[in-house]
């Protein structure tokens, strides 16, 4: 198999899971792990190689293949993932989020989640706490506080409300004003709640989320979306 994308990539916040296990894995200190034996799906759209090898060495895993083109390291830690399956970590781009969530998502193969819900103060404690290893859950990446159009089908009551997790901008300048906010809250991505409005207020609001940085995220819900 040779050199692939996952040779020297970084392992974020454990991004190597072998389903079938009750965790994600990391290399402590300075000891390699070894993952012999499983069937290893690359994430490049390549074949599975059956009987494959991954080595972690810290936070980064330094070699992948197939048992024959793989050598592992003297010492190393060796785990038998004969009849697992293993893969990149799995990334859900909307999730729904509680702190109790965490050791399930891991389980399931997930190591990185977008929280799109306005979770305010909450959603950076959570974020934070994972960071500093409080409690075992995927990287997360949040959003705080939603930016809602002005349209009327926000007053609708299948939809959010302004106020509590959401700001509503009426023009070009509130949705810069409000995305720079978001921004110096510590949210992670800026995610719009509807579709609702004219199109230059949305697009001021995404020119300034570019400018800073920021990923883009629209949950739309309007009859405009």
């Amino acid at each position: 198999m040779g050199k692939i994308g996952l040779r020297s990539a970084l392992v974020s916040c454990v991004a190597l899971c072998v389903l079938g296990t009750s965790a994600p894995l990391t290399a402590q200190g300075q000891q390699a792990i070894a993952i012999r034996g499983g069937t290893m799906i690359d994430g490049l759209g390549g074949a599975p190689v059956p009987n494959s090898v991954v080595v972690i060495q810290g936070d980064r895993i330094t070699a992948v293949g197939p048992a024959a083109n793989v050598q592992i390291p003297n010492g190393a830690q060796i785990i038998d993932a004969t009849g697992k399956w293993v893969l990149p970590g799995l990334f859900d781009a909307k999730a729904n989020w509680n702190w109790q969530y965490g050791e399930a998502f891991l389980r399931y193969g997930v190591t990185s989640a977008i929280v799109s819900g306005g979770r305010n103060n909450q959603g950076s404690a959570e974020r934070d706490a994972i960071n500093h290893g409080v409690y075992a859950a995927p990287r997360l990446f949040q959003t705080l506080v939603t930016i809602n159009g002005p349209g009327p089908d926000l007053d609708a009551r299948q939809n959010y409300g302004p106020g509590g997790g959401s700001r509503r901008v009426y023009s070009a300048e509130d949705g810069v004003k409000h995305v720079n906010w978001v921004h110096d809250a510590g949210a992670d991505i800026i995610t719009f709640q509807n579709g609702d409005g004219p199109p230059e207020v949305f697009a001021a609001a995404v020119a300034e989320a570019q400018r800073l940085g920021m990923g883009i995220d629209f949950r739309a819900m309007g009859p405009q979306s």
